[in-house]
C-alpha cells in the first residue's frame, strides 16, 4: 500500500464517519490537547507487554526444545506479534512530539497505526481461524479508533 492509497482510504473513512454523531467541540479539542499522552502511556504499557511476551517466547521456546517442538505454531506467530509490536511501538513513540505540537504528522502516524492494528488482527485471525472474537474484537476496535480520530482531526495542522 502506498501513500497516495492510504490518502484515499483517508477520505473514504472520512466520508463514513461524517455522518456519526460529533463529540462536543470541548471533549474533541480535550482529546486532540491529549492525545499524545494517550499515545504516550499506551505506547509504555505497551512496552511492558512486549517484554512479557519476550519472557513467554522464550519459555515456550525452551520448552519446545525440549520436547520436540510442541507448539511450534504457537511460537512462530508469537515471534511474528513480537515483531509487530515493536513495530507499532516504533510509530507510536514517533507519534508522540507531532501529537503534541498538534501537526497533522501525528494524526497521520496514529491513522495508520490503526490501519496496522486492524492488519494484524486480521493476521491473527487467518493464522487462528477459530478466533472469530479476536478479529471482531480488531474490527470494532479499529471503528472506535477510527471514529475518535476523525473527530480531533481538524485540531491537527
Amino acid at each position: 500500500m502506498n501513500l497516495t492509497t492510504l490518502d484515499g482510504l483517508e477520505k473514504q473513512i472520512g466520508e463514513w464517519y461524517k455522518s456519526a454523531p460529533n463529540l462536543p467541540k470541548n471533549v474533541s479539542a480535550w482529546i486532540a490537547k491529549y492525545a499524545w499522552v494517550f499515545v504516550l502511556v499506551g505506547a509504555v504499557l505497551m512496552t511492558f507487554a512486549a517484554f512479557a511476551l519476550l519472557a513467554a517466547l522464550g519459555i515456550l521456546t525452551t520448552v519446545s526444545v525440549a520436547y520436540g517442538a510442541y507448539g511450534v505454531s504457537y511460537g512462530f506467530f508469537g515471534w511474528i506479534a513480537l515483531v509487530a509490536l515493536i513495530v507499532y511501538l516504533v510509530f507510536s513513540f514517533k507519534a508522540v512530539s507531532p501529537l503534541k505540537a498538534m501537526k497533522q504528522e501525528g494524526w497521520k502516524l496514529v491513522f495508520y497505526l490503526e490501519f496496522f492494528y486492524l492488519a494484524f488482527g486480521l493476521l491473527q485471525w487467518l493464522a487462528y481461524p477459530s478466533a472469530v472474537s479476536n478479529l471482531l474484537g480488531s474490527l470494532l476496535g479499529a471503528a472506535i479508533g477510527f471514529y475518535f480520530l476523525f473527530q480531533v482531526k481538524q485540531y491537527f495542522k
